[in-house]
């Protein structure tokens, strides 16, 4: 089955929904856990230490990095196994699996870690926290991309 542009779209839509949804769950586990450790600060702080800078630039990019693994993820479902659910919800922590290896050059070198702004990336809370939130991510695709029926 080929893609067309319209797959490809409803692919991004999907994945910025899910990333919407992510950014917006991370309060929540934030004060659950005490665990401080966002993606919108990870991302926007390597940019700007003023934070009226960098939580907008974070979440644009956030958003931006769902859209296109939800556009990526039109393809790759269909060499995923299982259920729709399952394949969605694999994607999203085949996407938290990828970045894991990073994780130390986050501690040693990312500004916001330096500030406090950033609890230590390599510790036991992290995959408490980051595979919710790819889970997460990985149904709203299975529910909203194309072929999850």
């Amino acid at each position: 089955m080929d893609l067309d542009a319209r797959e490809v779209a409803r692919g991004a839509l999907a994945g910025f929904v899910g990333a919407a949804l992510y950014a917006a769950e991370i309060p929540l586990d934030t004060r659950l856990t005490g665990y401080r450790f966002s993606d919108l600060v990870l991302l926007g702080r390597m940019f700007s230490a003023d934070r009226s800078v960098y939580l907008p630039l974070g979440t644009a990019l956030h958003l931006g990095f769902g859209s296109a693994l939800g556009a990526a993820y039109t393809v790759a479902r269909r060499y995923l196994p299982g259920s729709r659910w399952t394949r969605g919800t694999a994607y999203g922590c085949l996407e938290y699996a990828s970045l894991v290896p990073a994780l130390p050059l986050v501690d040693r070198y990312h500004p916001g870690r330096s500030t406090g702004e950033l609890d230590r990336a390599v510790s036991w809370k992290n995959p408490v926290v980051m595979i919710p939130r790819h889970v997460l991510y990985g149904l709203v695709l299975s529910w909203l991309a194309p072929g999850s029926d």
